[in-house]
This record gives C-alpha cells, sequence and structure tokens, in this order.
C-alpha cells in the first residue's frame, strides 16, 4: 500500500505544478520596482515613527501573479507589504500595516479575515528577511510622528 501510495504521489506531481510558477524570495535591491526602499522608508517614518532610530527589514516575495515586498519595521513591531507601484508615499499608504502583536493570530482563529495574518505566515516571513533581507537604519527628520 505504501508503494501504491508513493507511485500515485509522484505521478501526480507533474500535473500539480504544471505551469505554476513556484513560490520564491528575492532582494528587493535587484527589483527596479523596489529600487526606491530609502526613500519610501523615510516617507513612513517622517509621518509615523516614534522613535528617532529606526531599523528595518526588507524581503521580497513572489509567486504566481504576485510581486511584493515584505518590510519587518523592527523598531515599532510591524509588517507592512510594499506592493509595486508608482507612488512615493506606497509604504506609508499600505493597504497591510500589521501591528505583529494584534494583527497576527493563530491560524483558526482569523476567522475568514483578509487582514489578519497568521502566526506560520508572519514567522516564514521574518525567517525570509532574517536569511535574505536587506536592511536599513534610517533616522527621522521630523518631530511630528502619527497619521
Amino acid at each position: 500500500m505504501r508503494l501504491f501510495m508513493a507511485v500515485l504521489a509522484a505521478a501526480a506531481l507533474p500535473l500539480a505544478g504544471a505551469g505554476a510558477q513556484p513560490h520564491r524570495w528575492f532582494s528587493p535591491t535587484a527589483d527596479p520596482q523596489f529600487r526606491d526602499a530609502r526613500a519610501q522608508l523615510q516617507v513612513l517614518i517622517d509621518e509615523d515613527a516614534k522613535q528617532r532610530e529606526n531599523q528595518f527589514c526588507l524581503v521580497g516575495e513572489s509567486g504566481q501573479g504576485y510581486r511584493n515586498v515584505w518590510v519587518q519595521w523592527l523598531t515599532q513591531g510591524r509588517l507592512i507589504l510594499w506592493e509595486p507601484q508608482q507612488n512615493p508615499k506606497a509604504i506609508w499608504e499600505s493597504r497591510r500595516n500589521l501591528s505583529l502583536t494584534k494583527d497576527v493570530v493563530a491560524g483558526a482563529d482569523a476567522g475568514g479575515s483578509t487582514y489578519l495574518m497568521t502566526r506560520a505566515d508572519v514567522n516564514r516571513i521574518i525567517a525570509a528577511c532574517q536569511r535574505l533581507g536587506v536592511r536599513y537604519t534610517i533616522e527621522r527628520r521630523t518631530s511630528h510622528a502619527g497619521r
């Protein structure tokens, strides 16, 4: 029976992967769509930073039909989705600016939410950032903080 299941699984592999682009991580500095990371981060911290010095880790993620960068704002405990667009405030105006203490849940606790993220997904992104991410330290230029 075990041999039959192994043969069945091996036979299904080409069908399951046919035409599908594999998920992969990439460095945002290698992609022209995300070339302005430092300027984007400066806008974010000038508007929202509570601390003068801010630490970030950025890692790109791509798959079938998407190519984005995850911004881990270490100083403020946030995870922000940066989608490619011609907008100098794209990170600051992101539709997904998650608090790592409030917007991250166990898988079953998401309750069908399209905003909340599971702890497993967040841990996967953070681990990729630690392995492959680009780190930035940027100081706030203004004394104003908060939208």
